[in-house]
């Protein structure tokens, strides 16, 4: 027999909540569909550090789930705009602000030519050949994988509906 014994959460939040530590703040708040339905971040002012889960992997290309792409750039953009030096991915090391941007900057890039090519006329499988992403070609996922570049943006390419 289990030793287990279930308990309901004490504290929940829908929008955003500060949760102090000793003298220490954390906020959290939910950035809206992104990665997925239910993503979180939790911001350390003092520490200028942000845990992200995995609305941020160092060197990375995640599987897009049911979020929304447009606005987890949105997201990074909003988290970029903070006196922040370091980020927790969901995986991997620790990033730097410049990891982060950088990673922003993949999601837009990928973002921007699916967008552009799907208002060209072009089909899904043209959209996943016609991409171009050879500078993130560090990236952990690059060329294949699951959760290739390809995948990712039929995945916007959906979205765009």
């Amino acid at each position: 027999m289990s030793d287990f014994h279930f308990r309901a959460a004490s504290l929940t939040f829908q929008q955003r909540i500060q949760i102090y530590m000793g003298t220490h703040i954390a906020e959290v708040y939910f950035p809206g569909k992104a990665h997925t339905s239910g993503d979180a971040i939790v911001y350390f002012p003092e520490q200028h550090a942000v845990a992200m889960g995995d609305l941020f992997l160092n060197r990375s290309s995640p599987a897009m789930d049911d979020g929304s792409a447009a606005n987890w750039i949105e997201a990074l953009e909003h988290i970029l705009s903070l006196p922040i030096e370091k980020a927790v991915p969901g995986h991997f090391e620790v990033g730097t602000r410049s990891d982060l941007q950088r990673f922003h900057d993949y999601l837009k890039d990928l973002f921007e030519q699916v967008h552009s090519l799907k208002n060209k006329g072009e089909s899904v499988n043209q959209v996943k050949q016609d991409i171009h992403m050879e500078k993130y070609s560090d990236f952990r996922q690059y060329p294949k994988y699951e959760a290739t570049f390809a995948d990712n943006a039929a995945t916007i390419y959906d979205q765009l509906r």
